[in-house]
């Protein structure tokens, strides 16, 4: 959702810019891109920060 709001807001910027049709589409690819990859980043980053939840840690049956 980030990635195609950065599109919706790049494309009229690159308009209003004075760049062309194709110019435009690749500026706005290329926001879409990069806020893909950074929101991915930010992801990973928090899923490898906090154990998983829905793993069951294994105990010693000796401790019972």
């Amino acid at each position: 959702m980030a990635g195609l709001a950065a599109m919706a807001i790049a494309a009229p910027l690159g308009s209003l810019m004075g760049l062309n049709f194709v110019a435009d589409f690749m500026f706005a690819c290329v926001a879409f891109v990069a806020v893909a990859f950074w929101v991915d980043h930010k992801l990973a980053r928090r899923r490898a920060a906090k154990p998983d939840v829905g793993e069951i840690p294994l105990r010693d049956p000796a401790d019972s």
